[in-house]
């Protein structure tokens, strides 16, 4: 007869054997996807020909060659032999993009092309070329080009000034910009010049333009040659201070500033802002961007008056009209408190060459004298209706009270503050009326400020232009289908949009005009966007990116893309809800993505202790040396939209009992921000949830949460 300890090891040789059979089963699946992924690719190969001369890839070949990325030189060393094969020896940049990122060769010493599509297969997916993609969309989202050895990290200067560009954005700042201003000073050249525009890009997006342009100016002087990357931003710093002498001085300089690109256009209308004499010189300028598209420009309404966003005319002549019998556009416009801007957007959609509009504004309980000041609009226009919240609802709600008002075949929305051109409606619902199997488009808008300077996005770059997604034009019958726009304080504009696309196709939106822009928008340091917890910043790390990965998961996720007010499907993050709790039991700090070993366990532990009856409330806190692009895990949104638990961020105010720090190892890295706690009583850490007893660890604990609470009330 068997012993116990027999019959045990007897159980437990069964139970390896079934868990040997599911690894070969998993390994046999991975070669399956390898082999049928690298089989994609080789099919990729031998179709390149048929379109490599394209203007999309003579497009992606210039966007090499002018890459730090992509070194020529090297290339056509490195692989002689297949370049001498090959009808493209000539250019190396189109036969990398054509060929050579597919088959695994590499563009520098500091991109790695096999490794990329292995370490982010839905590139290689969706028949990508490699670098074109790092260049395009991986670098924003925090992909790295090649391995970094954490163990040798200055073995490659390029490759460690991206790691720490990465957790610049993703919640790291304080390290990385210490060692990001250590290679702007001792990396190669290339890396110093590099260093100084990511250095700069922080500064202007945290509103200190001084450094932003001292490092832009560093920059110029390491380079050695004029780009319009430097250029533009020198400009923009330049504008941001007022200093429009100094820039008009550098508007000469044609090696920076083409006489015919748009971005000149609107940097020339700048520097003469403060020249009220030559008003139709800088009305030139930004006419001249209108007219490239073959649009109506503007004059001053008033000629007495500056120009500003309170005072554009239009240079019609005879002015045209759509016939009011076409289809019916409804304008939803939510306002609250915008006494001095409704007027902005009233005139600029009243004057629209559409007609056949109704405009609807749902005012949020103001408490100024913004539905005073629609009230006459709408004695003088019997297109305009007026409806008054009688409480404060948010922007959403508003938005959708309207929507449900609307009678048009075509819905927008139009901000209380922004000004569209006389021909946005028009252009926007052309398009659609040509493509009916299209359910929306969206057009471009330059942000100003109410002197009419453009100033472009919080995020430094060589553009001004930017998706106008809060505003656009949709099919009516898109809101039956799918549902209204999520009630949450931010963000419900992109959430909305990729409901859309996950419903009808990627393909279901149009863009228009994608070089002029059809609306200013009013630049305000005041305004929501700009405030700490809900700042657009909070896409790489806080707010936004807990709210726009948990709806991302509940579309990828779901059968049913159809939102129903008070009935959302996904969780969002505490401080984008109106209505919430402020008060919990425990608050569990953890990574919480797929990169933790110990997830799954800890997400039972959160289990039980919500079945103990304990309020729980999250914080997701990243990996120092994890993919900062590494989401929140399924199973974690899973288990807090089954339990109706909630993530904090970063600027949040919470009341909690006790703090769960499962991973002490995390407060060896702090991340910039953190949730204002107040009335903790006990730490807990370990997977077990213990009690801390040792005070140095809980002098630990409170140093992390005072230093945070310190930094945030600055």
């Amino acid at each position: 007869m068997a012993s116990l300890d027999e019959k045990a090891l007897e159980k437990r040789l069964e139970q390896l054997e079934k868990e040997n059979q599911t690894l070969r089963k998993q390994l046999d699946a991975q070669k399956s996807d390898s082999a049928g992924l690298f089989g994609r690719l080789n099919r990729l190969i031998r179709n390149r020909s048929k379109g490599k001369n394209t203007s999309s890839n003579n497009k992606h070949a210039e966007i090499l060659r002018n890459s730090v990325w992509f070194d020529a030189e090297w290339y056509a060393e490195t692989y002689e032999d297949e370049l001498s094969q090959s009808e493209l020896s000539h250019d190396p940049a189109l036969h990398y993009l054509m060929y050579g990122g597919f088959k695994g060769f590499n563009p520098s010493l500091q991109f790695d092309s096999n490794w990329y599509f292995e370490e982010y297969p839905d590139v290689a997916q969706a028949g990508m070329n490699p670098l074109i993609h790092f260049i395009l969309n991986g670098e924003r989202e925090g992909r790295l080009p090649k391995p970094f050895d954490v163990a040798n990290p200055l073995g490659n200067t390029f490759v460690t000034l991206e790691y720490y560009r990465e957790k610049l954005w993703s919640g790291y700042s304080e390290q990385a910009l210490r060692e990001i201003e250590r290679l702007a000073t001792e990396g190669r050249r290339a890396v110093q010049v590099r260093a100084h525009w990511y250095l700069a890009r922080w500064y202007y997006a945290h509103g200190d333009i001084e450094t932003a342009q001292n490092n832009i100016q560093v920059m110029i002087g390491k380079n050695g040659r004029a780009t319009k990357q430097m250029g533009v931003g020198l400009a923009k710093c330049l504008t941001l201070k007022g200093e429009f002498d100094a820039l008009e001085e550098i508007l000469e300089d044609e090696d920076w500033f083409s006489p015919t690109k748009r971005e000149t256009l609107f940097l020339k209308a700048n520097a003469l802002s403060e020249q009220p004499e030559r008003v139709h010189e800088r009305l030139r300028y930004i006419n001249d961007v209108f007219l490239m598209d073959g649009l109506t420009g503007i004059t001053c309404q008033n000629e007495e008056a500056p120009l500003t966003l309170e005072n554009i005319g239009y240079l019609w002549q005879g002015k045209p009209q759509v016939d009011t019998q076409a289809s019916k556009i409804s304008v939803v416009i939510p306002a609250y408190n915008a006494e001095s801007t409704i007027h902005i957007a009233l005139d600029s959609i009243l004057n629209q060459t559409w007609r056949n509009i109704e405009v609807i504004v749902v005012d949020d309980f103001s408490t100024d004298e913004t539905a005073a000041v629609v009230t006459l609009y709408e004695a003088r226009d019997s297109r305009v209706r007026l409806l008054r919240n009688e409480v404060n609802l948010g922007a959403y709600p508003s938005r959708n009270r309207g929507m449900k008002a609307a009678t048009g075949e075509y819905v927008t929305v139009h901000d209380s503050d922004d000004w569209s051109h006389p021909q946005k409606l028009e252009k926007m619902v052309q398009v659609l009326e040509l493509a009916p199997e299209k359910m929306a488009s969206v057009s471009f808008w330059v942000r100003v400020t109410r002197e009419l300077n453009f100033v472009g996005s919080w995020f430094l770059n060589e553009s001004f232009l930017e998706k106008n997604h809060s505003s656009a034009l949709i099919r009516r019958s898109v809101l039956d289908e799918i549902g209204y726009w999520d009630t949450v304080n931010v963000a419900g504009d992109s959430e909305f949009l990729w409901r859309l696309e996950k419903h009808y196709g990627f393909d279901s939106i149009l863009f228009v005009l994608k070089n002029t822009p059809l609306s200013f928008a009013l630049s305000d340091d005041t305004s929501l966007t700009r405030t700490k917890m809900t700042h657009v910043k909070t896409i790489h790390f806080g707010l936004r990116r807990m709210y726009r990965e948990a709806a991302r998961w509940w579309h990828e996720n779901s059968q049913n893309h159809v939102l129903i007010e008070g009935s959302r499907e996904f969780p969002v993050p505490l401080g984008n809800t109106r209505s919430r709790a402020e008060q919990f039991d425990l608050l569990v700090v953890d990574n919480f993505t797929d990169e933790n070993k110990n997830l799954a366990e800890v997400l039972l532990r959160i289990r039980e202790k919500h079945e103990q009856g304990l309020s729980v409330l999250l914080f997701h806190w990243p990996y120092f040396n994890g993919w900062t692009g590494a989401p929140v895990s399924s199973n974690t949104f899973k288990l807090m939209q089954e339990l109706a638990i909630q993530f904090t961020h970063g600027g949040d105010t919470v009341a909690v009992s006790k703090i769960w720090v499962v991973d002490t190892r995390l407060l060896e890295h702090v991340v910039d921000s953190l949730p204002l706690t107040k009335d903790v009583n006990e730490y807990l850490t370990g997977l077990e949830a213990a009690r801390v007893s040792d005070s140095l660890l809980v002098q630990q604990c409170e140093a992390v949460f005072r230093e945070i609470v310190e930094r945030e009330t600055d």
